[in-house]
């Protein structure tokens, strides 16, 4: 059992907790839930003894947690929002292999690195180094050195994210079958998942507004207002669509844009020196005020995809024809688009180099339009917020320097629902200007009202190409199923 007594936590002067009571129990898979910034990350690195409450304990069966470490018996596993923090070798194979250096506790299903591999099926990539992985697959590899030493406790910090459909199913079933060993936490946005779980804890302003089961949680007030009320909206099978999104104004001008050809790619391919090609012979193109959504499993070549239109990358073969000014590319992990201080220093920063008159007016007005409230955001540190606000600070700068084309890679992972809407909005008035996207994301309910177009992707190859009815039935065969 896991005991919080009288916690009071305290993170870059902001009280985080205050006089926390609670209690988890084996066998007892809990889900916290919450908008972003509400505490959930923190409690989680609490539990795991990466953070030290400023008051109070944490004790799992009756023992300090720090006494656990101190043994090298941890009795929780914590898995990080961004996969990257967790590694420390450069291969995969080695990843796996230091997990069994350094924890020698007897195991039940995972006694060598190879079952590891080869129940997280790791066998294509076991020699591969980390760096040149995908986002999905450093997740799925993160994971399974957690999962490599059968902690009691498995902390899973948006597990998922990054993950296409199958590969989610994949790993869940694998969780599934330890049920009985291993006792899960997880934080999520999604809150379709709710009855893998016995209960609920939503956490509101750092403080726990409901803990108890999900049936109860699922009558509560605070469902309807803060989990179910998007889909009350609902005028399709979609979560977000244009009619929920914008007025209808704003709908009807959107519709009579002069469209031209400002992106074509011919016949493109590219490899990273490897025999197998990342991309094979991919022919797209976009028009003014259009957004195409890049969907495709794990490793299929779609943030390589993005990089060769941002120029990173330089292709093997084919062209690639731009008639536009400026661009931006926001990175799958939206550490890689920080560098400032300050949340206004971040986005003031790409205003100044377009020469804008009134920069904070300016910065108030792009923090409006991805929900960042400026008097409590602007002068914070941007590398110390959660994963969900960082992701909306990397979405403003690129607003910030009024980009034609804006590269979105998942830009919704961690969002909750109110902020998923917030930049469904945003993207939506944006394209009305004749802004375009490119827009890689596993969520087709967040895609569907944002894009006028899909390509799917496999293994470096266009499998469909064209409107989200056009290419459903293959959606459907990846896994990519509407709720």
């Amino acid at each position: 059992m896991i005991e919080i007594d009288g916690l009071s936590f305290v993170y870059n002067d902001r009280k985080i907790f205050s006089n926390l009571t609670l209690k988890m129990y084996k066998n007892e898979n809990t889900l916290i839930l919450g908008d972003n910034g509400c505490g959930k990350t923190t409690l989680c690195n609490l539990i795991a003894g990466i953070l030290v409450p400023e008051i109070g304990s944490i004790k799992i069966d009756g023992v300090d947690i720090s006494e656990w470490r101190r043994r090298k018996i941890p009795k929780v596993g914590i898995l990080f929002q961004n996969p990257d923090n967790q590694f420390i070798r450069y291969k995969v194979i080695d990843e796996i292999r230091l997990t069994y250096k350094y924890i020698t506790k007897e195991r039940e299903c995972f006694k060598s690195a190879n079952d590891v591999i080869n129940a997280f099926e790791l066998n294509n990539i076991s020699d591969r180094l980390i760096n040149t992985l995908s986002g999905g697959e450093k997740q799925k590899l993160a994971l399974a050195c957690v999962m490599a030493y059968e902690p009691e406790f498995l902390i899973l910090d948006e597990p998922f994210a990054h993950l296409d459909p199958l590969n989610e199913l994949s790993i869940r079933n694998i969780i599934r079958k330890l049920s009985d060993k291993i006792t899960v936490i997880e934080v999520s946005q999604k809150s379709s998942i709710m009855d893998d779980f016995n209960r609920v804890i939503y956490i509101e302003n750092q403080i726990i507004s409901f803990d108890g089961d999900i049936g109860t949680f699922k009558k509560s007030i605070l469902f309807h207002e803060r989990i179910n009320i998007i889909k009350n909206k609902l005028q399709s099978k979609y979560k977000y669509t244009p009619e929920t999104c914008l007025d209808s104004e704003v709908l009807s001008e959107s519709k009579n844009i002069c469209r031209r050809n400002i992106i074509e790619i011919e016949n493109l391919s590219f490899s990273y020196g490897r025999e197998e090609k990342t991309l094979d012979n991919i022919n797209l193109s976009v028009k003014e005020g259009e957004s195409l959504g890049v969907i495709g499993p794990n490793s299929s070549g779609k943030s390589t995809l993005m990089d060769i239109i941002a120029d990173i990358l330089k292709p093997d073969e084919g062209v690639i024809n731009k008639d536009l000014n400026d661009f931006a590319y926001i990175f799958q992990f939206p550490e890689r688009n920080i560098f400032c201080e300050t949340v206004f220093d971040e986005i003031s920063f790409w205003g100044k180099n377009v020469n804008a008159e009134d920069i904070e007016f300016k910065v108030k007005n792009i923090m409006a339009l991805v929900g960042l409230d400026y008097d409590k955001f602007a002068y914070r540190n941007p590398f110390l917020l959660s994963y969900g606000e960082k992701r909306k600070v990397s979405i403003a700068s690129s607003l910030a320097l009024s980009p034609d084309l804006i590269l979105l890679d998942e830009p919704d992972v961690s969002l909750s629902e109110f902020s998923k809407q917030s930049i469904c909005n945003t993207i939506l008035k944006l394209k009305k200007a004749g802004k375009i996207f490119f827009i890689i994301s596993h969520d087709i309910e967040f895609l569907y009202p944002i894009v006028d177009k899909v390509v799917i992707i496999n293994k470096g190859i266009t499998e469909c190409y064209g409107t989200f009815t056009e290419c459903e039935s293959k959606l459907n065969e990846y896994g990519y199923k509407y709720e």
